[in-house]
């Protein structure tokens, strides 16, 4: 868990990099079945589902800050989207 202690000291955390965590950890389970690579996986999403999605506008935030408070200066995050629901879909 290591990488969410880095993560704790970011400014920022933003949709695109915890998208690429989910997807890298979700393939590294699927090719050597180490689950926990799939608990790595699930806690990132974890955080994107308690933080990350604008549940009352839809879509994701860009970004949260430090304090977990979203930011509301930048887009929606198109990309971030795509990169984890095409995958994560595509996952059985």
């Amino acid at each position: 868990m290591k990488i969410f202690q880095v993560r704790s000291y970011r400014l920022r955390q933003a949709l695109v990099g915890t998208a690429e965590t989910v997807v890298g950890y979700l393939n590294a389970y699927t090719l050597s079945g180490n689950e926990e690579y799939l608990g790595l996986s699930l806690a990132a999403w974890k955080f994107i589902s308690d933080h990350i999605i604008d549940r009352q506008n839809g879509e994701w935030y860009w970004s949260v800050d430090k304090n977990l408070q979203p930011n509301l200066k930048e887009d929606k995050a198109g990309f971030g989207n795509a990169r984890i629901m095409i995958p994560g879909c595509a996952w059985k």
